[in-house]
């Protein structure tokens, strides 16, 4: 048997999911598979978002552009003939693909931040034994994990 750091190291431990593509289907695209970001890409990713601030600390990104389509090269993937799934996309592709239906691209950066466990827990999820949904709650408030997406952006 082989050592823990071998085990794991060697994980396929990225999960993926197909998202639906309804605009893109006419085009020869009902679907795209979308897998969560290593934990060096999300660093990376959330690192981009930020610039250094006063005091040491950092602060949101004033010149982000095209935050959904960044997002979505990063996690957009297909299969490569030797049967692993890798980037469909480039960062040189980010412009063409900020270029595309914002509601796809939304689906996409949705699925790749659950994959990925920066998506808000939701108010059902957090508290599923009471029924009152109204009420609100500590999540109600933006976190860092959903200020990314919530950010606006330039467009090129």
């Amino acid at each position: 048997m082989g050592s823990l750091r071998d085990a794991i190291l060697s994980a396929d431990d990225l999960p993926r999911e197909q998202v639906k593509t309804d605009e893109w289907a006419p085009f020869g695209v009902p679907f795209v598979y979308v897998r969560a970001l290593t934990a060096k890409e999300r660093d990376d990713y959330e690192m981009s978002l930020t610039v250094p601030g006063p005091n040491g600390g950092r602060v949101p990104n004033p010149r982000l552009k095209n935050i959904r389509a960044t997002f979505a090269a990063k996690v957009i993937v297909e299969e490569d003939r030797s049967g692993k799934y890798v980037r469909a996309f480039d960062d040189s592709d980010v412009s063409k693909l900020g270029n595309r239906n914002a509601a796809v691209l939304d689906r996409i950066v949705d699925k790749g931040l659950e994959l990925s466990g920066m998506a808000p827990v939701k108010d059902d999820e957090e508290n599923p034994s009471t029924g009152d949904q109204d009420e609100p709650s500590s999540s109600d408030s933006p976190t860092p994990s959903d200020t990314p997406m919530s950010t606006d952006s330039e467009t090129d």
